[in-house]
């Protein structure tokens, strides 16, 4: 650098010094005023390692630090994520946009340690699906996924499908320090009915709409699981989306025969079912039907009583006998 190249440069606040080989040394210069008159520079960015070398005037006349080895994840939707091997990170920063507080969907490459974000967003682990026939035609009705909410200690765990729920809307930035960003994988969870075989798919790379819709899967949309309603409706990365098979043949379901949504029913974690004593408040109609939790209809709420011990969904709800 030359003399006086930055001289009465007020507006200078903070200089960022590149190099693609650090640690680096700093430029040459004779130093005559390099910045005079920069009244506002308070600090000096440098590579990684190459502090000491630039604790030398006039460099060391401000705060020297150290570029971190740091990845800045801005998520819209359709920012794709494709490293090839693990690496360790001083800093990933995760930024998204929650445009709502309802349940959203997540799928993250590094582990994040549930009690640094718990201020700011709950978090739940998907449980399973649960099926029911509300009218007794034989047909599935209603499908339910249920999420066990994180408690203190847990770990929101890499390339593993989540939710996750703004407490507040708006932006918001997950900050991790000594982290491991693990290569691109797309893995999948399953949970089975007698019937259905449900697969929730991780993607960082995302689904086009057209595929969505034909294959009729599920995604978040407005806090909502649902199937697509258009071939406009991709999905973008950093999100999960659910498949349905049939168990007898191993093909998709058709997407007519699948329910437009999918409620989720959250528990708090550790609690295996939820399980309810049903309400007194409202008496229940003699031919109220009686299902077990495979969604059959296998009697009457006046008659309840004759069937074997065990959990029942009555009215919408689960019950004990």
């Amino acid at each position: 650098m030359g003399d006086y190249c930055f001289e009465y440069c007020s507006g200078l606040t903070n200089i960022e010094m590149k190099s693609s080989t650090p640690p680096s040394t700093p430029p040459t210069t004779s130093f005559g005023g390099t910045f005079s008159g920069c009244s506002s520079l308070t600090t000096v960015y440098v590579p990684k390692g190459a502090k000491s070398a630039y604790n030398v005037s006039p460099w060391s006349d401000y705060e020297i630090v150290e570029f971190l080895d740091a990845l800045n994840i801005s998520d819209n939707g359709s920012a794709i994520y494709a490293q090839a091997e693990d690496a360790a990170k001083d800093v990933i920063t995760y930024t998204r946009n929650y445009a709502h507080t309802g349940w959203q969907a997540l799928y993250v490459p590094f582990d994040i340690p549930y009690d640094e974000i718990s201020d700011n967003f709950d978090a739940a682990e998907l449980n399973d699906v649960h099926q029911f026939d509300d009218d007794g035609d034989g047909a599935f009705d209603r499908t339910e996924l249920e999420v066990l909410r994180l408690k203190a200690g847990d770990v929101i765990a890499h390339h593993t499908p989540y939710v996750i729920r703004a407490k507040a809307a708006g932006e918001h930035t997950i900050i991790l320090t000594a982290a491991t960003l693990y290569a691109a994988e797309e893995t999948s969870r399953a949970c089975t009915s007698v019937k259905r075989r449900y697969e929730f798919r991780g993607t960082y790379a995302g689904v086009s709409g057209a595929d969505m819709l034909s294959e009729g899967y599920y995604a978040f949309a407005g806090g909502t699981l649902r199937k697509a309603a258009s071939a406009s409706a991709a999905l973008g990365g950093f999100r999960w989306y659910v498949s349905v098979t049939d168990r007898a043949t191993g093909l998709p379901v058709s997407p007519a025969a699948l329910p437009e949504k999918m409620r989720i029913v959250e528990k708090e974690g550790g609690e295996a079912t939820g399980i309810a004593a049903a309400p007194a408040a409202a008496p229940l109609l003699k031919d109220t039907p009686v299902y077990d939790l495979n969604g059959r209809r296998v009697g009457k709420a006046d008659a309840i009583g004759a069937l074997p011990k065990g959990v029942y969904i009555v009215n919408g709800k689960k019950v004990i006998r």
